[in-house]
């Protein structure tokens, strides 16, 4: 079959990356290679169902338009999804039981295909730190294991939303002079005018994402020598430390960084980590299409195959 100019046997497939801002996807033939891509809205759980499901098609008619493929042709693609905001499989089997357009679905969270790209479905665990956190590993026969993710402020070690929240709450004790100076509270403080009130209210409809709003802030002072904002980079890193040990316990021997924050401290968590900090292989994405290659070997949950 040609579409667009490409030669495209069926079956194809389909991978998505899910995410609370927006969602990826890429469309590729039988033999795995990338033909399109596409993108859309957030495709997270806290957003609900409905909301996934539309991101998903807005981001997948991209892609096929791109080459073509009209959506009576999407039954003919087998997708794999890798989503934000999912608990476990009955999260899993609510975003797969809702009407969609595929000839098959495996779904899993985003930590479970970015640990399958890592390493392309080889021995390995990726730890992720943006606004949130999650460590997954990832062992051939032995399948997944996660350590935190269970959001914030909870959870979330070592993330921008925790890190902006440690910020915020070192600020107001500065503030009231309870802690020593800082060019870091001094700038955090003005942003809310001087006025703790201000930050009071504001926290009242803050989401993790506005906390972690602060987290460059907390590396430029750091880099500068802030020694408030050198403390707290340093329990950052004891937090990212902490989970990668947790997934290393879980016998891999080997870890790649993920996310905004996880790039940002790669290399302090060389130095703390030594040879077991390895560069990722693939992202996210490669990992969905491994498992929409292989369900049955990859995906962590039950998946939605009509053939079944």
């Amino acid at each position: 079959m040609t579409l667009g100019g490409f030669a495209m046997a069926h079956p194809a497939y389909v991978a998505i990356d899910g995410g609370g801002s927006h969602c990826l996807a890429r469309i590729y033939d039988n033999q795995g290679q990338l033909l399109s891509e596409g993108n859309g809205g957030p495709a997270s759980l806290r957003f609900g169902v409905d909301r996934i499901w539309e991101s998903i098609e807005v981001a997948t008619a991209k892609a096929a338009d791109a080459i073509g493929l009209e959506r009576s042709g999407w039954s003919g693609l087998e997708a794999a999804l890798g989503l934000a905001g999912l608990v476990g499989a009955e999260d899993g089997e609510l975003v797969a039981s809702h009407p969609h357009p595929f000839g098959r679905l495996a779904v899993a969270t985003d930590a479970h295909t970015a640990a399958l790209g890592a390493f392309m479905g080889e021995e390995g665990a990726v730890l992720i730190l943006g606004t949130g956190s999650c460590g997954m590993a990832f062992k051939p026969g032995e399948g997944f294991h996660s350590v935190g993710g269970w959001g914030f402020p909870a959870s979330d070690a070592g993330s921008g939303a925790r890190l902006g929240l440690s910020a915020l709450r070192e600020s107001l004790l500065v503030h009231e002079r309870l802690e020593p100076a800082s060019r870091l509270a001094d700038e955090i403080m003005a942003y809310f005018d001087g006025q703790p009130g201000n930050l009071m209210k504001w926290q009242y409809t803050a989401e993790p994402r506005d906390y972690a709003a602060f987290a460059p802030l907390v590396f430029r002072h750091s880099d500068e020598g802030d020694h408030l904002a050198t403390r707290l980079v340093n329990e950052l890193l004891d937090e990212a430390e902490m989970l990668a040990r947790g997934l290393l316990a879980r016998g891999v021997d080997r870890i790649a960084m993920g996310g905004s924050i996880g790039h940002r401290i790669e290399l302090f968590m060389k130095q703390r980590l030594g040879n077991r900090l390895k560069d990722a292989a693939g992202d996210a994405l490669d990992g969905a299409l491994l498992m929409a290659r292989e369900p049955e070997r990859f995906a962590p949950w039950p998946t939605d195959d009509p053939a079944d």
